[in-house]
């Protein structure tokens, strides 16, 4: 009888102690997880951080712009962004330039509408030279009213800045300087 009390004892003293250790390994798992989802977590913002565009600020001198051979139209440049283009790789591949055109048209009624068209418009870079839009859309404008037109798309090659953009209307030329940051 004493042999089966031993016996009771000894299984019951095993039993006990691996319930301990299981609970101990329970409690470090979490923990263990906790710590690998922390990780994770980190270089997902990481990643994020990495993968997201750089943008710029735009601001353009002087705010309105007056053109037409009697000055009928007066223009103001709108929603100013810039926005870095790059590869799968992440090289750099240039800047997505887009605005808007706030356009008035100054003529009383019955003197006509006017239609704008920034096909002739040209982006002037630092390096002097003028490129043309990669995506625009002109539109007409009635007598005493102001429309905003849709968005208006440059792509500037890498390595160069926008300095000034040059807008045309009814043979005459205004200059809006750009400043980038």
């Amino acid at each position: 009888m004493k042999k089966i009390y031993l016996a009771i004892a000894i299984l019951a003293l095993t039993l006990q102690t691996s319930c301990k250790k299981e609970g101990t390994t329970e409690e470090n798992t979490p923990s263990t997880e906790t710590t690998a989802t922390s990780e994770n977590e980190t270089k997902s913002e990481d990643n994020t951080a990495m993968n997201t565009p750089k943008t710029y600020s735009i601001t353009a001198t002087p705010e309105f712009s007056m053109l037409g051979k009697n000055n009928e139209v007066q223009v103001k440049l709108i929603n100013l962004k810039a926005l870095e283009l790059s590869d799968p790789d992440g090289k750099i591949t240039g800047i997505e330039l887009t605005y808007q055109l706030e356009v008035t048209n100054k003529n009383t009624i019955n003197k006509g509408s006017i239609f704008v068209n920034p096909r002739d418009f040209r982006l002037e870079l630092e390096n002097g030279n003028k490129i043309s839009h990669d995506q625009y859309t002109a539109f007409p404008v009635e007598e005493e009213e102001t429309k905003t037109s849709e968005k208006q798309i440059f792509k500037i090659p890498a390595g160069t800045k926008p300095v000034n953009l040059h807008l045309f209307f009814d043979e005459t030329r205004a200059v809006v300087k750009l400043d980038m940051q």
